[in-house]
């Protein structure tokens, strides 16, 4: 018979319903620490999407420092008093391409290139082939230059649920040309198109052209922000908000440029002077589907509503 020394040295399992209760304990704080985790990785992502705006401010400002004061141009490119104007260097009075970056479109013909573009020697060290529209969207879709406009809590693929878009569009009359790509982030084409006063709708106002001296108020004018279905953001009359972009008032695209989803209601905003600010986008914790745009439980908070997309120059 054993001792009483063997039967000590026994050790006792664990019974069904105590792994059953430690398997339970850990459930339980699984479920509890996954919406934290979430949380915190939402919050980074926010965090370097503000970061990826940030520096995309800086590097719109060494260009304009480069050249003459101008940033890149985007979005409608429609100079003159029609829609027959030509998006070259001779029709935006720069001969001598030092106000922009451009590509050749056809022999002897140069039209101003895309806004990654015009960033990739600052952006990866390198310039985007430009002997032809095909080379210039295939340059700026891949690599550096297409990652610098791609925010982390968007897909990290090309798979995404919009199609390329436009980064320039000149009407020449009928004949359309187009630059596409991808991007996150939506530009303020008040500050980057060229549209003049009556033309394609627009009232009371032109666009700034690029030209950063003309714009009063930097510190509260967007440049570009986080967008979801639409790249360029425009208004047909003067002095409205990034809150009547959401309203649809003016002729943009309304409330669904923006993903209430990707930071958790909140809109990354880089200003023209540099600065970036992440304000929330509605007024309410409601979304677009809980009411009508425009009620109380879906209108632009006073935060949208003070962002400025061209204050005081026209």
């Amino acid at each position: 018979m054993p001792d009483k020394q063997q039967v000590n040295r026994q050790v006792r399992g664990f019974t069904l319903v105590e792994l059953l209760v430690v398997i339970g304990i850990i459930a339980v704080l699984i479920a509890l620490l996954l919406p934290a985790i979430s949380r915190a990785r939402q919050s980074s992502q926010n965090l370097k999407c503000a970061s990826n705006l940030r520096t995309l401010g800086q590097l719109l400002v060494m260009h304009a420092n480069d050249h003459k004061g101008y940033l890149p141009l985007a979005g409608n490119i429609v100079p003159g008093t029609d829609l027959n104007g030509v998006d070259d260097s001779q029709s935006l009075g720069d001969g001598s391409k030092q106000k922009y970056v451009y590509y050749e479109n056809t022999p002897g013909q140069y039209r101003v290139t895309a806004l990654p573009a015009a960033l990739a020697p600052y952006i990866a060290n390198q310039s985007v082939r430009d002997d032809s529209w095909q080379n210039v969207e295939a340059d700026i879709g891949t690599g550096p230059i297409q990652d610098a406009f791609l925010c982390p809590s968007d897909e990290n693929t090309i798979d995404r649920t919009y199609s390329a878009r436009q980064w320039i569009h000149n009407y020449a009359g009928g004949n359309e040309t187009y630059l596409t790509g991808w991007s996150s982030y939506g530009f303020n084409s008040e500050v980057l198109g060229w549209t003049d006063a009556g033309v394609n709708g627009t009232t009371g106002h032109s666009r700034a052209r690029g030209k950063i001296s003309i714009i009063p108020h930097p510190s509260e004018t967007m440049l570009m922000c986080d967008t979801n279905a639409a790249l360029e953001i425009w208004l047909l009359a003067p002095q409205l908000s990034l809150g009547d972009v959401y309203l649809g008032t003016g002729g943009t695209a309304g409330s669904g440029v923006f993903d209430l989803n990707r930071h958790r209601g909140r809109l990354n905003i880089l200003f023209v002077d540099g600065h970036v600010d992440s304000p929330t986008i509605l007024s309410t914790d409601a979304t677009s589907a809980d009411a009508p745009i425009g009620s109380a439980g879906n209108s632009p908070s006073g935060d949208l509503m003070s962002v400025s997309m061209d204050k005081d120059f026209r």
